[in-house]
């Protein structure tokens, strides 16, 4: 199968896998492995290398958001964040599958959706009703929002 890999950055994160043959509708989800260290949380390469690594021969090209800093937030989160972002493109380029960064603003406008991510769950779920149970929580929107990365 050739799949789009869909990647919303951030250490509550996700990575989906959409495919791309006509006629078949199949996902895959993937939280961003994230393991404690004196109460601090960071990214598993680890794992994430590893679930890379398994699919990386199907994946035909990877959409990034292309996250920045924002107006009020705190300059230790925001360069954690930066952190994650480099780690998903260090390694995924470490496969060699081409990426494209999208900014929220242009995939999310394109998509109809607002910063709301409760629409994303909503569309995610109405474009792929077989997937519905991979966001079933408020928690679980940024798996839906890997997707419409993918989708997009």
């Amino acid at each position: 199968m050739k799949y789009i890999l869909g990647v919303d950055p951030g250490l509550k994160g996700a990575l989906a896998l959409l495919n791309v043959e006509i006629g078949i509708q199949s996902i895959k989800v993937f939280d961003i492995p994230v393991h404690t260290i004196k109460n601090k949380d960071y990214v598993d390469v680890y794992q994430l290398a590893m679930w890379i690594d398994a699919h990386s021969k199907d994946i035909e090209f990877a959409v990034i958001e292309d996250v920045s800093s924002m107006p009020n937030q705190g300059v230790v989160s925001m360069f954690r964040f930066g952190e994650v972002k480099g780690i998903l493109t260090g390694i995924i380029g470490g496969y060699y599958i081409p990426m494209n960064f999208i900014k929220p603003s242009v995939w999310k406008m394109s998509l109809g959706l607002s910063k709301n991510k409760d629409e994303s769950r909503q569309l995610a779920s109405k474009l792929y009703p077989h997937s519905t149970n991979q966001w079933p929580l408020k928690k679980h929107a940024d798996r839906a929002e890997a997707l419409l990365l993918a989708h997009f």
